[in-house]
């Protein structure tokens, strides 16, 4: 795969925010979020610096994999993945990387980045009833597998933030996002679809190879999904961000990113 820029469709409205599929009128409606994009495309990166300029809240899902760590030392991080792996249940996999943390070896995934679903598929029982078991005990309004786990999005999510300066905002992959899209109320509120794009899918190869140890098997099925994926996304998305690694003026991409999409955010909030 050759790293070619992505091309983008649609008018570029702010530096680096291109116009999608055009809004209805608001009429008041409370605006609702939805964030997607490929795997490794940088959705965490803008979910973070859009809340802490107070722009974006987070709507939280849930998931059933465990919490992710990243290594300080790239030398470090086949030997703390086996030790994690050891793990037998959720909470001593999280004392093993908060001990990681304490002793300076990884950073960790905010414990507050999703509802931690049990995610232990028990040996007796299929996966398809694990699955539904899941939606039931943690009263998933829509859910998914994908990349060998399960995600959702509990009703208790969907209760808005009240806050009038920012957009709550939920995180999650496609069928999710289409799901959404389809049970949120559109008397009540206004969807907003974001999809972050990178400079070029290698982009993403890099940060899935970065941020975990798969497989070959596993990074290929991610690859052709990032693919698969990407010719969705134009049947719902209202606003691309474009999530470059390059310089703008000799500034940081993400700068220039982020600087738009808080004016992006001020003017929707504006509308009536």
């Amino acid at each position: 795969m050759d790293r070619e820029q992505i091309e983008i469709p649609g008018l570029e409205i702010y530096p680096n925010i291109f116009k999608g599929i055009e809004l209805g009128p608001r009429n008041n409606r409370q605006l609702v979020g939805i964030l997607i994009g490929a795997g490794g495309s940088g959705k965490d990166r803008i979910l973070c610096e859009m809340m802490a300029i107070n722009k974006f809240s987070h709507l939280i899902t849930a998931t059933a994999r465990l919490r992710r760590f990243s290594a300080i030392n790239p030398e470090d991080k086949a030997r703390l993945t086996e030790i994690a792996s050891t793990a037998l249940t959720r909470e001593h996999h999280n004392q093993i990387l908060k001990t990681f943390e304490k002793e300076g070896l990884a950073t960790l995934e905010p414990e507050n980045a999703y509802v931690w679903m049990r995610w232990m598929k028990p040996s007796d029982g299929t996966e398809e009833n694990y699955h539904n078991n899941l939606k039931q005990e943690y009263h998933l309004v829509e859910s998914s597998a994908h990349n060998e786990s399960f995600y959702g999005t509990p009703l208790s999510s969907l209760i808005m933030d009240e806050n009038s300066q920012s957009i709550p905002v939920v995180r999650i992959e496609i069928n999710g996002a289409v799901t959404l899209n389809q049970l949120i109320p559109q008397d009540e509120f206004q969807v907003v679809n974001f999809t972050v794009v990178p400079d070029s899918l290698d982009q993403c190869q890099d940060e899935m190879i970065d941020r975990a140890v798969i497989s070959e098997k596993e990074l290929n099925n991610r690859i052709q999904k990032n693919i698969e994926d990407s010719q969705r996304y134009k049947d719902i998305t209202n606003f691309y961000i474009k999530n470059t690694r390059l310089e703008i003026n000799g500034r940081p991409g993400i700068e220039t990113t982020v600087n738009s999409l808080a004016q992006l955010t001020d003017d929707l909030l504006r509308s009536e």
